[in-house]
């Protein structure tokens, strides 16, 4: 199975300029001093995030002997549509990362995700993500996986291409129907969702589906003595203002 996606969100915390006061006969009346200062933090309300199937996909149990001993095996595409519903009390902008849990056991090299047995998500490939190691702490495999569908209040939206400055418009050619997950962000940049113009969205209700396209290393480089589960995890964090 993959276990589920752990999420977590972050808010954009907005502090009061600090301020400090002081005498207009300070050059007259020297001695001591001190420094008045204002501060806060302004917290907006915070949305509400759920997860269709409590976020996992389960390709359930699958027979050793329907896999490759030689070769890489591609399961099949799975979907979990409204994977991701963030309700939020107010018209609220949103902003995502992600970041692959199992980065350390993905698989790197010749055929693997060859365009040929890849079964690529609407003609999009994504990162190679981790499906975690066997008994004997052998790499399982790999699988790459997107959000798509994007609905904000009922209506169609868009992922940015790429990470970039939180909540700041882009040009229409830098829209994307789907987002690969897993590519880690740097820089305080987020991949910000946007209506069909590039305008930042901001809506009350976001949802979006979640699809994977797995593939099980040759079953001659596991160790099947004992059961092999497979464990993707991605988290998926929401930044919104």
């Amino acid at each position: 199975m993959i276990s589920r996606n752990k999420l977590k969100w972050t808010l954009l915390a907005l502090p009061l300029l600090a301020s400090s006061i002081s005498s207009a006969m300070a050059d007259s009346l020297a001695g001591p001093s001190g420094e008045l200062i204002v501060t806060g933090v302004y917290k907006p309300e915070a949305c509400f995030v759920t997860l269709a199937n409590l976020g996992t996909i389960d390709y359930g149990r699958v027979p050793a002997a329907t896999l490759s001993s030689t070769d890489y095996t591609a399961l099949p595409i799975k979907t979990l549509t409204n994977a991701i519903t963030i309700n939020c009390p107010n018209m609220t902008s949103v902003g995502i990362t992600t970041q692959d849990n199992r980065a350390a056991t993905a698989i790197y090299g010749d055929n693997v995700y060859d365009p040929a047995r890849a079964l690529p998500i609407s003609n999009s490939f994504g990162m190679p993500l981790g499906l975690g190691v066997d008994s004997a702490s052998n790499k399982i495999g790999n699988y790459i996986s997107q959000l798509q569908n994007l609905k904000h209040d009922g209506s169609d939206g868009y992922f940015g291409s790429f990470a970039t400055t939180p909540f700041v418009p882009t040009q229409v050619a830098g829209l994307k129907p789907t987002l690969a997950v897993g590519t880690p962000s740097t820089g305080g940049q987020i991949n910000n969702l946007y209506d069909s113009a590039g305008a930042v969205l901001n809506a009350k209700l976001y949802t979006m589906d979640y699809s994977v396209s797995a593939q099980i290393a040759p079953i001659a480089n596991l160790n099947l003595s004992r059961d092999v589960v497979l464990d993707g995890s991605v988290t998926i964090s929401f930044y919104y203002l």
